[in-house]
């Protein structure tokens, strides 16, 4: 900001939150393109075994396979479900904690 002295000090602000914000809007769309990425990996097992079963309803190794898939899928985002809530709660705790020692 400091370069641009012939700019007014509000037009070197908005051009830093402009530019702020492209940086922000590049890092939003590669963490989900990531993300999709991501996704459609974790799904495609499913999916496969899926199909695999609509072919053959009485293919056992098809349900064996769906079966798994879908054990490992869930167990993926309960992974991620339980990270969550220990971040909240880390949260909580912190909070907690800030006030037993302010008003305690």
């Amino acid at each position: 900001m400091a370069l641009n002295s012939d700019k007014t000090w509000n037009a070197r602000f908005v051009e830093g939150l402009k530019t702020l914000k492209y940086y922000s809007d590049q890092k939003t769309s590669a963490y989900r393109a990531q993300r999709s990425e991501a996704f459609t990996t974790q799904l495609t097992p499913v999916i496969e075994a899926e199909q695999a079963l609509q072919h053959n309803w009485n293919d056992q190794w098809a349900k064996d396979t769906l079966n798994l898939a879908q054990i490992e899928l869930h167990m993926q985002r309960q992974k991620l479900l339980e990270s969550k809530h220990d971040r909240h709660m880390s949260e909580w705790t912190r909070i907690g904690d800030r006030c037993n020692r302010e008003f305690f």
